[in-house]
Order: structure tokens, then sequence, then C-alpha cells
């Protein structure tokens, strides 16, 4: 295990994760399979147009019928692959666990049943001595590596090993039952020695994958977390309102609050601003994250309409109000608030500038408000209430 996280640069407690399967994160987990749901669509737009331009080396190879056999398999195989790509665009916006897999796994069953149920038998058929055209014994052994290329495709997602052996050793099955319908198929090549080298393909895309599972891993964390804060960055918070605005029911709320902090670089003082995040992360409830959205703004992601958005800024305020900047004097912050319904026509594109809008509108206001959400510049820390520095 220890020259296996050499090997993939993983932490201690990463190892399993990646290798075997994957306990990760859900929002993590959702822009996996978005990967996953766009490489399937763009893999299966590339074969919609490769594999019917086959069929003008079928007609080299094979006699009419069974080239024609083939030209029908070929274009059926094709509108297979442009309804896939289809639904893969579809279905990426809310890329569930559920739909990465499954446009996988047809992904890989679509040439593995065209393989098996229709190209075998104009294989076999050379194999065993039926007329073939101008390439001969060459063509076998041609039709029969097609599959190899398949296996090392796996190598293309960012996928766990176990995740990876579910379609590798299928599809190596699909091969291993060619080879055993006909000795003759491969003529000067073992059986054995095929099924071997596309093991070793298959071995080495499911080590490329795991890598490329582990790279997406660091390179998520450092595009979407802040790392003076441990929040979401504004890139991660942006893709996480998009992720839960898509996750949202039919016509269900979502709110984004914007606190612009005053004084913002007191806030940077030593432990100041770890244990306001602490106080802040306190304070939400399930569904609702943190981020920091910008120098001196924190942004709360909400599932819910604005009046629960408000009291959450509300609870924020209360929780804040025993904390002192360095030189005495209090916390305050105005706030801007938007809000989306995913039937709606204002997602996040809209919702970010309203409620940046309205945070400037809550600052301008004379400050320490709350802007949006039916609220008209309400005052969140009255001047009598406000502690003065010492």
């Amino acid at each position: 295990m220890g020259f296996l996280r050499e090997v993939f640069a993983l932490e201690p407690h990463e190892g399993i994760g990646v290798l075997l399967h994957g306990s990760f994160p859900q929002f993590f987990e959702h822009n996996r399979m978005r990967l996953v749901l766009a490489r399937t669509q763009a893999i299966a737009l590339l074969f919609a147009v490769l594999v019917p331009l086959w069929i003008f080396v079928d007609m080299q190879v094979f006699p009419y019928e069974m080239w024609a056999r083939l030209a029908v398999g070929r274009v059926v195989v094709s509108i297979a692959f442009n309804v896939l790509a289809i639904y893969a665009g579809r279905v990426t916006a809310r890329a569930t666990r559920g739909q990465g897999y499954g446009s996988l796994a047809v992904l890989f069953l679509i040439p593995s049943l065209f393989f098996l149920l229709v190209l075998s038998q104009p294989v076999l058929a050379m194999a065993s001595g039926s007329r073939l055209g101008e390439l001969g014994g060459a063509v076998p052994a041609l039709y029969i590596l097609l599959p190899l290329m398949f296996v090392g495709g796996i190598s293309l997602f960012p996928l766990t090993v176990m995740e990876s052996a579910m379609v590798v050793v299928p599809l190596l099955a699909v091969t291993a039952a060619l080879l055993l319908r006909s000795t003759k198929l491969l003529a000067g090549m073992s059986g054995l020695a095929v099924l071997w080298v596309a093991a070793l393909i298959g071995v080495v895309g499911m080590l490329a994958a795991a890598s490329q599972l582990q790279f997406l891993r660091e390179s998520f964390q450092y595009k979407t977390r802040d790392r003076a804060t441990g929040l979401l960055s504004r890139a991660g918070g942006e893709q996480w309102l998009e992720y839960a605005a898509a996750s949202l029911a039919a016509d269900a709320p979502l709110t984004l609050c914007l606190l612009g902090f005053d004084d913002a670089e007191l806030l940077f003082a030593k432990g100041m601003l770890s244990r306001v995040v602490a106080e802040v992360r306190r304070t939400l409830k399930d569904g609702e994250v943190a981020v920091w959205w910008d120098y001196g703004t924190l942004a709360l992601v909400l599932p819910g309409p604005c009046v629960d958005a408000v009291q959450r800024v509300m609870d924020v305020q209360t929780a804040l109000a025993g904390i002192r900047h360095a030189d005495g004097s209090a916390i305050q912050f105005s706030a801007g608030l938007a809000e989306m319904r995913q039937d709606a026509r204002d997602g996040s594109d809209r919702v970010i500038p309203l409620a940046e809008l309205r945070l400037r509108q809550a600052r301008s206001g004379g400050a320490h408000r709350l802007q949006g959400c039916g609220q008209q510049g309400v005052v969140l820390f009255p001047a009598d209430r406000v502690v003065q520095k010492a």
C-alpha cells in the first residue's frame, strides 16, 4: 500500500478511496460525474462518425452478403452512439452517479454487443477458410484487435481501480469468448498471448484512470477551496450554486446571501479570521454552505426562501456579536440577498449580479444594512448597539 501511495501521490487516508471505492464528498462526486458524462458524450460523437466510415473497409474485405449485414449493424451502432451523446449532454448539469455510471456502461456495451452479435460471425467465417477480400489472412488479426482499443479507452475517465475493473473485465471476456470459438482466428498468434496483451493494456488503463482521479481531486481542491479560510472559494461557490440549483425540486427556492464586512483588513489579524469562520459555520444547517466570495465578503448559499435567509443573516449577526477586532471594535457587515428558483428564468448568471448589486446598495445606504428579498435597507447594526473602539 505504501508503494501505491507513492505511485499515485496519495495521502495515507486517500489510498482506499482511489483504489477500491469512491466515498467522495457529494460536491466532488457531482463534478467527477460531470467530467465522465462530458467525455462520454465526446467519445460517443466521435464513434458516431467513425463507425459508419468503416463500411468502406468492410466492402474491400467481405463479400456482399457479409458487408451489407455489417453496414446495417454499423448504422444502428452509429444511431446508438448519437442517442447516448444526446442523453449525456442533457443530464450533465445534474450529473448523478447513476447517470455517469449508466452512460459509461452503455458507451462500452454498444461496441461489445456489436462485436459479439454482428462482427464475430464474418470474422469467424474468415478464420474457417471462407472466401475473403484482397486483404486475405491479415483481416482476422485486424478485427480481433479492435476490442483492445476499447479496453485502453478506460484511461480517459477518472475512476477508481474497482470501477475500471467493472468495465475492463467484461471487455476481456468478450475477447476471450471470440477466441475460444475458433482456434484458427489468429494465424501465427496464440489466443492466450492476445488475452495477455489485452489484460496488460487493461491494467495500465485502470492505473491511468486512478491517476486521473487523484489528479482531479487535487485540482478540484486547489480550484475550489480558499486556503486562508478553508471555505469554498468564489469559483467553487459558483459551481456549488449551479449544483445546488440543479438539485432543487420543482419550484424550490435557493437564496444567495453576500455579507460584506467593514474593515476587512482587520479580519486577517492573527486568529481573527478562523474565529469568524468557525462561528459562521456553527450557524449553518444541513445543505447550507459558506463561501469566501472575495476580499472581505462572505457568501451563504441557502436552500430555502428569502424569509429563512434573512433569519440566517440575523443568526450570523448574533454569532459574531461576541467577537471584537484587536482595536476593540465590533464586527459589522452589510448584506445583499437574492433568491432563485429552478423553474424560473433567474439562474446563477442573474442571481449573482443581483446579490452583488443589492450589497452595494446596502453599503451605499449608510452601511450596516440588509437589502433584498423584500427588505429595503433594514439596519443590521443600529448606532446604539455598535460597540465603539476602546
